[in-house]
């Protein structure tokens, strides 16, 4: 046998907790086991592990997979504007995530007049430069 593919007892219980999670098979749960995965596994271990599970299932189930772990990933668009448009933009770039900051930050700017446009890389390149 392989010695990467033989188990130590000390290996195996190392991730026992899959087990119970994949009986439970809920969201909650699911939550709870990507936080102790985190905890347990470095970067490259959960990598790796990522690959090993992509490699396992069918390439539709991979896309279906992926769009529904994105989508509770993102924050969505901001919320319509309440009475405080500031403290709600506020919040909104608290919960989402760097692409969609990124991705309103640009669709903002252009639809900007020129001059808005203007006026907001000097307010940038004012306060980068303090």
């Amino acid at each position: 046998m392989d010695e990467h593919l033989s188990f130590r007892k000390s290996n195996c219980c190392r991730f026992c907790f899959l087990e119970k999670s994949i009986t439970l098979f809920d969201l909650v749960t699911a939550w709870k086991t990507s936080v102790i995965i985190r905890k347990r596994m470095s970067e490259a271990d959960r990598q790796f592990l990522t690959i090993c599970i992509l490699l396992a299932n069918d390439p539709e189930q991979i896309a279906e997979i992926a769009d529904a772990v994105l989508d509770g990933l993102m924050a969505g668009p901001p919320l319509p504007l309440f009475a405080a448009p500031i403290d709600d933009a506020k919040w909104w770039v608290s919960v989402a995530n760097l692409d969609e900051r990124k991705a309103h930050l640009f669709a903002c700017f252009h639809s900007l007049p020129d001059q808005l446009q203007h006026d907001f890389l000097s307010y940038v390149c004012e306060h980068l430069s303090k």
